[in-house]
């Protein structure tokens, strides 16, 4: 019916993900408990099985989860996943197609925090000197001034 994530998403090299199809058993008969869903073929990308720890029955949506590693080397990976019970595989064809890709490098912190505390505590481009209070001669009182009524437009 749906996945999580369509095909050529892209997915940093060694970094865990889990990909999810959503499916409706259109048969007659449930899905037993202990049905699994299986790699059949394709790039290894570590692929967890999942199991139905209970039966789905006809005319019913489940969503499959299957926590998934990427490969380390760059490139475009596809594996293929079927349901099984006991020897006999049923069912559409699922499809992980993802395009590893490199990490995106993490900023070192401590660099970040030295770069953030020059900039806050920095030396200032022209040295000002240490500000001084400043006498206040007089007093300005706060008034309320009374508005003029709003003009409507119709």
């Amino acid at each position: 019916m749906k996945e999580s994530f369509p095909d050529k998403t892209k997915i940093e090299s060694n970094s865990v993900f889990c990909k999810s199809w959503w499916m409706r058993n259109d048969g007659e008969v449930a899905w037993p408990a202990g049905t699994k869903l299986i790699q059949t073929s394709g790039d290894d990308l570590s692929a967890g099985v999942v199991e139905l720890k209970k039966e789905v029955a006809a005319g019913t949506t489940f969503e499959f989860s299957v926590k998934c590693k990427a490969p380390e080397l760059v490139g475009q990976y596809g594996s293929h996943f079927r349901l099984q019970t006991g020897r006999i595989k049923f069912g559409h064809k699922l499809n992980i197609l993802i395009v590893v890709v490199e990490p995106v490098p993490d900023l070192d912190k401590d660099v970040l925090d030295a770069d953030q505390n020059s900039f806050l505590s920095g030396p200032a481009k022209e040295t000002i000197g240490v500000p001084q209070m400043m006498a206040q001669d007089y007093i300005v009182e706060a008034t309320d001034k009374e508005m003029a009524e709003p003009h409507h437009i119709y």
